[in-house]
């Protein structure tokens, strides 16, 4: 999840079980948007061993990716050309999808960067 997300931000999460028809892990979506609704961004989680069975795979092994760096993360982002601002990365085992119609690949990239991991349901 984001280290940081602004105090009118809503968040709605979603778990998908995996499937069989059509093939696909399991996931985790968290989709944000500002309480006006002109800012939202989507971030898509998986086991990054999962994602040569999904559509990310085809998505994501384009040329058209940059690799950009922040706080010594490695992101690769697609500028909002395609209609919106992609990026994604793999860390401690996730593979991370984030997509934004009206963020900046940069502002996705820096995001990215300040995921951390949740914290356990038990300790809260």
């Amino acid at each position: 999840m984001p280290d940081q997300v602004p105090a009118s931000w809503q968040v709605h999460c979603t778990f998908f079980e995996a499937s069989q028809r059509p093939p696909s892990p399991p996931q985790v979506s968290l989709n944000y948007r500002s309480d006006d609704g002109h800012e939202s961004i989507s971030i898509s989680q998986m086991a990054a061993t999962d994602r040569a069975s999904h559509h990310y795979e085809n998505m994501v092994n384009g040329d058209d990716w940059q690799d950009l760096t922040r706080d010594g993360t490695s992101i690769k982002v697609r500028p909002s050309g395609w209609g919106q601002a992609q990026a994604h990365l793999e860390r401690d085992g996730t593979f991370v999808f984030l997509v934004s119609d009206n963020l900046t690949s940069d502002q996705l990239a820096t995001i990215a960067a300040g995921l951390r991991p949740a914290p356990d349901v038990g300790s809260i």
